[in-house]
């Protein structure tokens, strides 16, 4: 969902019709101070994340999502689990507040990390459907 969030404005072909971002971050210095805060990951294995992420990827740990979805037209579906303990739902919320085109978030009580669709089942597949469906 960050990857795609990053990229959104730089998406120019035309058949891209709808994004789906699930469980999002806003980026790698958001996410990386929740993890150690809260994960207890040791801080010399994030800083050499953040070290190969810089050297291979050229990745910006302050690079904002929110930066790129505010210059993207393309309809965005944002769903996150409330119960997200990877990823602060704050985060995801502020994503789909950034975002500039048409735009729906599902929040799924209940789901943690990545299993919004598999707790919310049937209704929050209707509702991804319903998105996509009216993109078309």
């Amino acid at each position: 969902a960050t990857a795609v969030g990053r990229a959104a404005s730089q998406i120019t072909n035309e058949k891209v019709k709808a994004l789906v971002l699930d469980c999002g971050f806003s980026s790698l210095n958001d996410i990386s101070g929740h993890i150690l805060k809260n994960c207890h990951v040791p801080f010399w294995i994030m800083s050499g994340c953040f070290y190969l992420g810089k050297l291979l990827a050229k990745a910006d740990p302050s690079a904002k999502v929110q930066d790129s979805l505010r210059r993207c037209t393309i309809p965005s579906l944002f769903i996150h689990g409330e119960n997200d303990t990877i990823v602060p739902i704050l985060q995801g919320e502020e994503n789909y507040i950034s975002a500039a085109g048409k735009k729906k978030m599902i929040k799924v009580p209940g789901a943690g990390h990545t299993v919004a669709t598999a707790v919310g089942g049937e209704i929050v597949e209707k509702q991804i459907c319903d998105f996509l469906e009216d993109c078309l």
